[in-house]
């Protein structure tokens, strides 16, 4: 390796970290003992200088200011940034600090309008309850569960729902402050390493401590840092000296029932042919006998882009055709029956949003076939189902839900009436005829019951939203609204949308909450899912 420069900064960097953009453009981001954090456009690189007629006896130094492309904005208040890193499944990048809290930001940065230094999150997770309550020394991102990890000085591990801001659980057993988190995909573990040199290797499917590393040989071996090894499976820990810790040769040996390569997405009934259908990330569909649990046959889309992968899957109404929604915004029709790509749902899309498939349905009005997703560009698109339709379709009509909270749900009931759920906690009902908003639902919260900080303003926090993740009509029941969530409640709404109207329901209040539900969950878990039956007896 050669020293190609030195740059020295204004303020000392405290972590760093570097991504590359899908235009090939390089950036580097580093966090400071002062809360800022600093982004450079590597690919423009330094500022022309003029050159000293004789070289100098060792390489110059530049100084910080000498970036040709690079912005700082103040992120965490109140001492370090101890970590910062790119993750674009969240948007963005995510860092922690001694401030207490993690914060999710997207760049380029968005600018506080209050405050132009600072910057204006995607999220903040912190929590006065079961959060972090000293710094936060170091973070993961569970990609196989969406979640984000995190460790500090109170000793415990935290677990977070990234896109409501809860705590989902705590991980206790350690004695000191956490130093340093490292996952290991492949065996789904999580490996932390404390200040006391006590390493702990977690199972995240149950949660529970596998192992405890704390015979060293002597007690300046214990290691105040390590490095996973994933290729080699093995930890490299440093200390006064270094240390190699592998994983047991039965273990990698050990035969398991895994049935896809990627994350499965959709768990489907198909009640026509009595199969069970599972989805992958990476477009694997695979068929299988629900009485004895063999394969009847598998098939993967052969077209799909790089660094794209499905989110979401659902049947059309007949059964016959499954339907998938990726990450770059397409929906795609497949022949159940021998996985053949039918035809491609494409939609105008924007370079600065996120253009996730959230929610797929099918419905039918005034005799012609339509098909409607949600997605995190705010907006529910629908396409026309025509049974010539081959190759790209575009759609007929777009509607803007909102500006600042993401799509996660979808439903349709007649008449002509297609709903959307909001991590903000609405639900906006629409006419698909003339794409009108018919109202917003907006949330109510419970006693007890909400993830709301209700010292926040005490605090200066921003509370948490009563995201609505799942809803759908009950058409055997009066085509009654059925919400799910966060706050782990299944709430209930009447409104102008049923076939019979109820009194209580009029031209001031276009709905009402007629029953809130405890799902009776595990606390602090949140309803990611809902299902009935074709008679609506059960909900499950």
């Amino acid at each position: 390796w050669e020293l190609s420069f030195e740059v020295e900064l204004l303020t000392p960097a405290t972590c760093c970290c570097s991504w590359k953009n899908k235009d090939d453009s390089e950036f580097l981001a580093y966090g400071d003992d002062m809360g800022l954090v600093t982004v450079v456009d590597m690919t423009k690189g330094l500022k022309p200088h003029r050159v000293a007629k004789e070289p100098p006896a060792t390489i110059q130094r530049r100084k910080g200011p000498n970036w040709e492309a690079a912005t700082q904005r103040q992120v965490h208040t109140g001492g370090w940034v101890r970590q910062i890193e790119m993750v674009e499944d969240l948007g963005g990048l995510v860092s922690c600090g001694a401030d207490s809290c993690i914060v999710i930001f997207q760049h380029p940065f968005k600018i506080n309008p209050k405050d132009k230094t600072q910057v204006e999150p995607r999220r903040r997770l912190q929590s006065l309850v079961r959060g972090h309550r000293k710094g936060v020394r170091a973070f993961r991102w569970i990609q196989s569960h969406k979640l984000v990890i995190s460790g500090g000085l109170e000793r415990d591990l935290i677990v977070w729902n990234p896109y409501t801001g809860k705590v989902v659980m705590t991980l206790e057993g350690h004695t000191a402050n956490i130093l340093h988190l490292e996952i290991n995909v492949e065996f789904e573990q999580l490996i932390s390493l404390a200040g006391d040199g006590v390493l702990k290797i977690w199972d995240l499917r149950n949660n529970e401590c596998l192992q405890s590393v704390t015979d060293w040989r002597r007690p300046d071996m214990r290691p105040r840092c390590f490095v996973f090894d994933a290729p080699r499976h093995r930890l490299v820990c440093f200390g006064k000296r270094s240390q190699v810790l592998r994983i047991n040769p039965s273990i990698l040996s050990k035969q398991t029932d895994i049935t896809h390569n990627a994350r499965v997405v959709a768990v489907l009934y198909n009640r026509m042919f009595s199969q069970v259908v599972t989805v992958a990330e990476d477009s694997e569909v695979c068929i299988w006998r629900p009485g004895n649990g063999s394969q009847i046959f598998t098939y993967i889309d052969i077209d799909v882009e790089p660094g794209s992968f499905v989110t979401c899957a659902t049947f059309d109404d007949a059964g016959r055709r499954l339907l998938t929604g990726d990450h770059a915004g397409r929906v795609k029709v497949w022949n159940f029956s021998n996985g053949a790509c039918i035809k491609t749902l494409e939609k105008p899309r924007a370079a600065d949003l996120r253009q996730e498939v959230t929610g797929v349905t099918c419905y039918v009005w005034e005799d012609h076939r339509y098909i409607a997703a949600s997605s995190w560009d705010r907006k529910m698109t629908i396409w026309p189902d025509l049974s010539e339709d081959n190759g790209s379709v575009y759609p007929y009509m777009q509607m803007q839900v909102g500006t600042d909270s993401d799509l996660l749900s979808i439903a349709f009931t007649n008449p002509k009436c297609l709903a959307s759920a909001s991590t903000d906690g609405s639900v906006a009902i629409f006419d698909v005829e003339s794409g009108y908003k018919k109202l917003t639902i907006q949330p109510q919260t419970l006693p007890g019951r909400s993830p709301r900080i209700t010292d926040a303003a005490a605090n200066g926090l921003q509370p948490h939203k009563l995201s609505v993740e799942k809803l759908l009509f009950l058409e055997n029941k009066n085509k009654t609204l059925v919400c799910a969530g966060s706050d782990a409640v299944i709430r209930f709404w009447e409104g102008l949308w049923m076939e019979y109207v109820p009194t209580s329901v009029s031209a001031v209040s276009l709905s009402k909450l007629v029953l809130a539900l405890d799902a009776k969950h595990w606390p602090g878990n949140s309803i990611v899912n809902l299902t009935t039956d074709p008679e609506n007896k059960l909900l499950v």
